[in-house]
Formats: C-alpha cells, sequence, structure tokens
C-alpha cells in the first residue's frame, strides 16, 4: 500500500513541481538591437550591440559613444551620481575600439536615443 500512495502522490508532486515555473511569467528574451538601429526602438528595454568611437567625461557625464561625433547617433550616458556605482572612473573602464553590448531603455538626450546606465552590469564588453 505505501507503495500505491508514493506511487500515487509522485505523479501529483510531478506536475505541481512543473506548473511552477509555468504559473510565473517567463520574461521574454531581449532584442538585439545594432547601435545604428535604436531610433525605432525608444521606449523599449533592449540590449544595444555596437564598437566604441568615442569615450569621454564633460565632468558631468561619461559618454560612450557608437559614433565620432555622437551628434545625430545613439550613446550611453552616464551620470556623475551614477560613478560611485563603478569599480573605477567609467571612462577608464571601456575603450575605444571596445565591442560592447549596453543593457536598458531606450529614451531621448538632446534629441538622440540613449541609454542611460546606472550599474557595471548594463554594459559587457565582448
Amino acid at each position: 500500500t505505501t507503495a500505491t500512495i508514493a506511487l500515487a502522490s509522485a505523479p501529483a508532486a510531478a506536475v505541481a513541481v512543473n506548473a511552477a515555473p509555468n504559473s510565473e511569467a517567463a520574461p521574454a528574451a531581449l532584442p538585439v538591437v545594432a547601435a545604428t538601429d535604436t531610433r525605432a526602438y525608444a521606449g523599449q528595454r533592449v540590449v544595444v550591440d555596437g564598437v566604441l568611437e568615442d569615450v569621454f567625461n564633460n565632468g558631468k557625464a561619461v559618454y560612450l559613444g557608437f559614433h565620432k561625433p555622437h551628434t545625430g547617433y545613439f550613446l550611453v550616458r552616464i551620470r556623475h551620481s551614477d560613478w560611485q556605482n563603478f569599480a573605477a572612473a567609467p571612462e577608464t573602464l571601456y575603450a575605444l575600439g571596445d565591442h560592447v553590448q549596453v543593457t536598458g531603455t531606450i529614451t531621448w538626450y538632446q534629441g538622440d536615443p540613449v541609454i542611460y546606465v546606472a550599474a557595471p552590469a548594463q554594459i559587457v564588453v565582448q
């Protein structure tokens, strides 16, 4: 009888275990977007893929540019208030020619598409 109870309860447990992951909506994979195509994704959370052509600090923010000059093109902006979240000055962590993927929501900065980065985990050097 014990074996029958164990067998009878095993499928129920298996169903419960299998049902749990399905009961929560799994996050959809984020689209990977070329840095040149970001305008079409404004307002969306994406992974932007590209090669850095400009890295500079103007004292208020660090900018990672995917085109030089950056005006009219996508860029990453790391505000001064977020620099403390990085192990070193952000402009020293990323270099010209780095192939990076940046995760975040595309918004606008002075008419250009931008992702505001607050944590180093948002930027992955490939």
